[in-house]
């Protein structure tokens, strides 16, 4: 599905701060089951913190984070971590406000962080989802990413452990050395 408004997805600065709060806040009820962190986000002040650490891991190559825009409103965030450029490998994590569902943003954003990633030289992605979390495993499926395996107890809400499932896409031929 083609979003029916424009999507970008920009990296994020410290300016995204109140908008994302705001976005994260009034979507706390989706977000939370699977998003651990929404929780903490107690105030705009902790947003920004968490912006200013992504950005100085960012200048490190470790996370490249960027908000999701359409028709230039903050509709989620998509981004790239646990890189490892000996190996060639990151995972992508994302959310979305539910306004924003179900209309091909995040299959867009997908596409655009692959560029990204392949503009890295990352071999393969990874998208990592609770076993509950049936839309990001659909939106994982219809972006051409295969479930790869389960691992159990890998995610940890705070209370307790969830077993997740692990999608993968392989981004460019194998380089022989």
């Amino acid at each position: 599905m083609r979003p029916k408004q424009p999507v970008k997805i920009t990296p994020v600065t410290l300016t995204d701060a109140p908008e994302i709060y705001r976005l994260v806040s009034t979507n706390m009820t989706s977000l939370s089951p699977w998003l651990p962190w929404a929780k903490r986000m107690s105030d705009i002040a902790t947003e920004r913190h968490f912006l200013k650490y992504a950005i100085q891991k960012q200048a490190q190559g470790q996370l490249f984070m960027f908000t999701i825009r359409v028709n230039g409103e903050v509709a989620g965030a998509i981004d790239l971590h646990n890189i490892d450029s000996d190996d060639r490998h990151a995972e992508i994590g994302y959310w979305l406000g539910d306004q924003f569902r179900g209309q091909g943003v995040m299959a867009e954003s997908l596409k655009q962080i692959e560029l990204i990633a392949k503009g890295l030289q990352i071999h393969v992605l990874l998208i990592l989802a609770d076993v509950g979390n049936n839309q990001s495993q659909r939106v994982a499926i219809r972006s051409g990413y295969l479930r790869s395996g389960l691992i159990s107890e890998y995610l940890y809400d705070g209370k307790e452990w969830h077993d997740c499932v692990f999608y993968s896409k392989v981004l460019s031929p194998t380089v022989s050395d």
